[in-house]
């Protein structure tokens, strides 16, 4: 097969030439040529992120006639879909997809104790293994890690809180 200007010729298998005539198009600084994007929907039509001029916030999926897409690109809009909205409840400028507390601000996403939770909605922040027991005391400076013991009692002042101390009376 050859090009020579707007004409292709090909010579077939039994010999036969075909000469067929094409008009070349030129593409788009943008993209490719409004001519020639795939249809992304089953009618035919062409998917586009329609960002409106002076109002991006309002982007939104819309389908077009393959005939409109260079307008729409020549203004702004971008080929497919739109992304999919982001969502930042606490205001911060973290996505809270990653945002390592999600409804409290922390923008420099601050973890000092490295376990994942921020330290503005870490009930612990300096104990990485938070509150075991859940008796509201931090593992960091609780008596009795394993076993609820909110008041921190140890009568024999062991420093083992009497909720989990063996021999309570015992200071040994």
């Amino acid at each position: 097969m050859k090009v020579l200007g707007n004409v292709v010729v090909a010579t077939l298998a039994a010999g036969i030439v075909v000469m067929a005539s094409c008009q070349l198009l030129p593409s788009s600084p943008t993209g490719p040529s409004s001519s020639s994007p795939r249809p992304t929907t089953a009618s035919g039509n062409v998917e586009v992120c329609h960002i409106p001029p002076g109002n991006p916030a309002n982007a939104h999926t819309i389908e077009i006639s393959p005939s409109a897409v260079q307008a729409h690109l020549d203004h702004g809009d971008t080929l497919g879909a739109c992304p999919a909205p982001t969502s930042d409840r606490d205001g911060d400028g973290i996505d809270d997809a990653v945002d390592n507390c999600p409804d409290d601000p922390n923008p420099g996403q601050e973890d000092i104790d490295a376990d994942g939770l921020g330290d503005a909605c870490d009930t612990c922040p300096g104990s990485p293994g938070g509150d075991t027991d859940g008796d509201g005391v931090c593992d960091d400076i609780d008596n009795c890690v394993d076993a609820a013991n909110p008041g921190q009692e140890d009568i024999d002042a062991d420093t083992v809180g009497d909720a989990c101390d063996n021999c309570k009376y015992d200071a040994k």
